[in-house]
């Protein structure tokens, strides 16, 4: 309660699919019941742990203003990718072409350390540059993700609704914080709290993010363990 995870939208912004995480109405407000949150930030949190001890990637989102600075911070704290700028159609269900613009970024970025641009003119050059930084952009947080993640974390899922539509259509599993104005029927592991509230969110995105470190860390030690056996 501290943090305003229970406080939800206006009871006529409720999304049907929630009702069976509330608690109540106050001055028109819904709540959420805090026993239910629970519940599911540790259900989220097991299958978090599960997915990145198995050595696969999940894909922060968080693409609403006021959290895109945070998720691409926690994303980065623990190894993970991130989209937290703008989604681009197509990053799941057309990956193969996103691949290949991180392919052509790749491209440019090592002409220019290899000093390649000079044989091209000077107009050449400032249009490499501008169609490097405008792919930076675009997939900055993902340049590292070669193939699908084994699942997304998404900071309010009705503002990233295509990136959860996409997951769905490929069965990458989403583990959500949804706001009581969200519609969860898609989400696979929704924790339906305050959205809204800096502080609940740096709540749930650092829970996450330090089960994910920890899986992590876990696993990097297995691995050296292992190869000192070996």
């Amino acid at each position: 309660v501290s943090v305003g995870a229970h406080v939800g939208s206006m009871r006529s912004r409720r999304h049907p699919s929630v009702i069976q995480h509330l608690f109540g109405v106050k001055h028109g407000m819904v709540l959420v019941d805090l026993e239910r949150v629970k519940e599911a930030l540790e259900r989220a949190e097991r299958f978090m742990e599960e997915t990145a001890r198995a050595g696969k990637k999940i894909l922060f989102v968080g693409n609403k203003p006021e959290v895109q600075e945070l998720v691409r911070r926690a994303a980065e704290e623990c190894g993970m990718p991130w989209v937290a700028r703008r989604w681009v159609g197509g990053t799941f269900t057309n990956f193969g072409e996103i691949r290949r613009r991180i392919a052509r970024y790749q491209e440019l970025t090592a002409m220019a350390e290899a000093s390649d641009y000079t044989k091209y003119t000077k107009q050449e050059r400032v249009l490499f540059e501008v169609e490097r930084e405008r792919l930076l952009l675009r997939f900055g947080g993902i340049l590292e993700m070669s193939q699908l993640p084994g699942a997304i974390f998404a900071v309010d899922s009705r503002y990233d609704q295509i990136a959860v539509t996409e997951a769905n259509i490929v069965k990458i599993p989403v583990v959500s914080l949804s706001g009581t104005d969200c519609d969860i029927s898609k989400i696979t592991y929704p924790i339906v709290a305050n959205d809204a509230s800096r502080a609940s969110v740096e709540f749930f995105v650092g829970r996450i993010t330090e089960v994910i470190k920890q899986a992590t860390q876990k696993l990097h030690d297995e691995h050296s363990s292992n190869q000192t056996t070996a």
